[in-house]
């Protein structure tokens, strides 16, 4: 009886049309969610396929800074190879890998886009060699060996005798006396070192 009441008095009516209008409101909006997935999704490819076009190939590569150091053996160690994509540079793995270079204090790498590489460069300024052997040892004013023998840059420098020095070309020496006297000569200009040599 309380049912045929409930239908009677048209609430029925009314609350079937609220299902139905919430039901069609759902449907437009699934379909909506779809084609902004859709959309997005179809951006999304878009741009990767964008940024993996020739547009970013490496045309360029941009190195400063480096004055004991030849271009051609920086290309070589960075291994950034013109052609490849820009953004597959690894930009960190190339700063390690230059820096392992002696001579190189410092390298900045970064992307200009979009398609050039600038690596600039700070190398460490030779001050004095100590004798090894036949050879001579190339140090800079923090004591760190920048070459040894034939691939020492200058014989026009100070020439330090009296120290022990082991063998090998990538190392720091941390003899204190050594490292204010390479201070002091850091200090000098180009030519005052070469009256002292």
């Amino acid at each position: 009886m309380l049912l045929f009441l409930f239908w009677s008095n048209g609430q029925g009516v009314s609350l079937m049309g609220d299902l139905r209008r919430r039901e069609k409101r759902d449907k437009v909006i699934s379909r909506l969610e779809f084609l902004l997935i859709g959309l997005a999704l179809l951006i999304a490819i878009t741009v990767f396929a964008f940024l993996q076009s020739d547009y970013f190939s490496v045309a360029e590569i941009r190195i400063s800074g480096n004055k004991l150091i030849q271009t051609e053996q920086l290309l070589v160690e960075s291994q950034i190879v013109k052609g490849m994509n820009i953004f597959r540079v690894n930009l960190e793995k190339t700063s390690r890998i230059l820096n392992e270079n002696p001579r190189i204090k410092q390298v900045n790498l970064s992307r200009i886009l979009p398609n050039i590489i600038s690596i600039e460069v700070e190398e460490r300024t030779p001050i004095a060699l100590i004798p090894q052997g036949d050879e001579f040892l190339e140090l800079d004013g923090e004591g760190v060996v920048l070459a040894k023998g034939e691939e020492v840059s200058s014989y026009n420098l100070p020439i330090i005798t009296g120290l022990l020095v082991k063998e090998g070309t990538n190392f720091k020496i941390e003899d204190s006396d050594l490292i204010q006297l390479l201070e002091a000569f850091s200090n000098l200009s180009p030519e005052e070192l070469k009256e002292i040599s």
